[in-house]
């Protein structure tokens, strides 16, 4: 069921007129990569369609940003971001978020640029050359280590370097994620230009937890998790080590993307 709060037009009279164009979207599949890009705004209006979950509101320079909270995979990623395009008309889309390494020589989060999104089967779509370049600008002036890629987007949480290291050999990709292509698809549909931030979480060496014993529905499910670490007690590391990495990656976001609001919001589009 699809639920929103709108800004009355007492409030929307009281903003500053730049701060009623269109917003940048920033779609993120976890709450722990989201929370903290949503409490670096001044949020005014929030809603829910089915799994999705958006809040809408202005960065501290007066910009209008949308964080987005799609849920975990390919599929809830897509609808989520043809549910959000329909309810705040953004002028561009930002898909973020942590990622796998599959490349060698990757730092834990190092911030991927990608250049180019696909799968397995060799679909993809390219991010918009000025979105590109206003990120590239925004990476360029922080402290932050990142570098151009290609981003692999699967079903599943790739965990095995063998794995890892056959991605990259088969597909060229330097990254992979399980929603980016999903919301790059659907952007495109629309014309709606897109840029893709990851964070690596898990390097190429790295391996990870079977996440599917404890998964279901891209949901963690707690009682599942918990008879997991009871029988697995040697994955509790791992796991608080990527909880903690991407709470670091979420604290990099929050300063990146109001930024990159910044940087974009003079580009054809952006106004109402």
């Amino acid at each position: 069921m699809r639920q929103t709060r709108n800004v009355t037009s007492a409030e929307e009279a009281a903003q500053p007129a730049h701060a009623i164009q269109k917003p940048l979207a920033c779609i993120a599949a976890m709450d722990v990569e989201a929370s903290a890009l949503r409490d670096a705004i001044q949020v005014s209006d929030e809603g829910r369609d089915g799994e999705m979950s958006y809040w809408l509101g202005r960065t501290k320079d007066g910009l209008p940003l949308a964080v987005v909270l799609s849920g975990i995979g390919p599929v809830n990623a897509g609808r989520a971001t043809e549910s959000v395009l329909d309810l705040i008309d953004p002028f561009a889309v930002v898909s973020f978020g942590v990622a796998g390494g599959l490349a060698p020589g990757f730092h834990f989060g190092e911030i991927a640029l990608c250049e180019t999104v696909r799968n397995e089967d060799g679909e993809a779509f390219a991010s918009d050359p000025s979105m590109l370049e206003a990120a590239e600008a925004v990476l360029s002036n922080g402290a932050s280590r990142w570098r151009r890629a290609t981003s692999l987007t699967v079903d599943h949480v790739i965990t095995t370097p063998a794995d890892k290291a056959r991605l990259h050999r088969e597909t060229g990709a330097h990254v992979v994620e399980m929603e980016s292509l999903a919301v790059t698809r659907a952007a495109a549909a629309r014309g709606i230009p897109f840029v893709v931030l990851r964070s690596v979480s898990d390097l190429d060496e790295t391996p990870l937890p079977d996440f599917s014993e404890f998964m279901e529905d891209y949901k963690v499910n707690a009682d599942r998790l918990r008879a997991h670490l009871l029988d697995h007690p040697e994955d509790r590391s791992p796991l608080e080590h990527f909880l903690e990495v991407t709470r670091a990656a979420a604290a990099d976001f929050s300063r990146i993307l109001p930024g990159l609001a910044l940087a974009s919001s003079s580009r054809p589009g952006a106004g109402a």
